[in-house]
């Protein structure tokens, strides 16, 4: 597994950025980084996403010389329904990406095994040289020693997603840096703020956060408003604004 101390923390939304310096500090994760646009992140993402369909057929057979032949013949045919959904809400069948995927397993077992192949045309030849990749495959997860080696390998599903890259525009940066520790140009006032780990309120700056630009740090507890997300700096921590206008806590 991963450790999560070794990542930053992405915080998002509206009120994310006011609670995740406390579930760092319960993980041990020491920045969290705040997306200049928050409040929407989730929509800009979905916006900006490529558009993605998937396809599928059962296809249960066992792996041998003619069913490989006749998947590539089944592979063509989900290949064009695929570019005729995409025809349908118009974009070019030429800029979309098509990857293939076989659901193959020992015979005998229950669950499928994913092994992406190659997007050709495959000959009796290539029958053999996929059991291998699957034994490989299978073995690299789960051990060695762990395949099947005398049962029957199975096709169960053939696979398809088809992906038309949607273009995204350049981060850019987010203007000119300042590093000019915080100014009392970008206080709001003082305000007295429950926290949630010693169960007490405490006088924190507020801070706008519309006027937290490039450069921008705050080296103590401070609360950062803005339109629809909140901000908090814990006590000992600290806020930098990067070069794009995301926000960075160190807890």
């Amino acid at each position: 597994g991963y450790d999560p101390r070794d990542f930053a923390m992405l915080a998002y939304g509206g009120t994310s950025p006011l609670f995740a310096p406390h579930i760092c500090r319960e993980l041990n994760i020491d920045e969290i980084l705040i997306p200049d646009e928050s409040a929407s992140f989730s929509a800009r993402g979905l916006l900006e996403a490529d558009q993605k369909r998937s396809y599928f057929r059962t296809f249960h057979t066992v792996l041998d010389e003619q069913s490989i032949v006749d998947a590539s013949d089944t592979y063509r045919e989900m290949e064009e329904a695929a570019r005729a959904d995409f025809r349908d809400e118009g974009i070019d069948s030429d800029d979309i990406l098509m990857n293939r995927r076989l659901d193959l397993r020992f015979s005998g077992q229950a669950e499928e095994f994913p092994l992406e192949i190659e997007r050709r045309d495959f000959d009796a030849n290539d029958a053999s040289h996929i059991k291998e990749r699957f034994i490989k495959d299978y073995e690299r997860r789960y051990g060695s020693g762990t395949a099947w080696i005398d049962a029957d390998v199975e096709i169960q599903n053939l696979r398809i997603e088809a992906v038309a890259p949607t273009s995204t525009p350049d981060a850019g940066g987010g203007g000119d840096a300042r590093a000019d520790g915080g100014g009392d140009s970008k206080l709001k006032e003082h305000r007295e703020v429950f926290d949630i780990t010693d169960g007490a309120y405490h006088e924190l700056p507020i801070y706008d956060g519309n006027e937290l630009t490039p450069g921008t740090e705050i080296n103590d507890s401070a609360v950062v408003e803005r339109p629809y997300t909140t901000i908090y700096v814990p006590p000992t921590g600290s806020l930098r604004v990067d070069e794009f206008g995301h926000v960075r806590v160190k807890v």
